[in-house]
């Protein structure tokens, strides 16, 4: 199978994920858009990791982590 595993090394931690998102923790948790975000996988009760690939996805639809060119 061409599919990888799902580790905890290559998938993105909260951290990441909000950086990729340039959103706050709050934003991530809260508003309108919270059931649209991609669910996390679970490694533990206090270890929840991302797919880099539903990140990019949701940040696609949703137009968020764009920098916005120096003019």
């Amino acid at each position: 199978s061409s599919e990888k595993k799902l580790t905890e090394e290559n998938l993105m931690s909260l951290r990441e994920v909000l950086a990729r998102l340039n959103i706050s923790k709050s934003s991530w948790y809260g508003g309108k858009k919270r059931n649209s975000r991609p669910k996390p996988i679970c490694f533990g009760p206090k270890t929840l990791r991302w797919a880099p690939q539903d990140i990019e996805d949701y940040a696609r639809r949703n137009h968020t982590g764009h920098n916005q060119p120096d003019a």
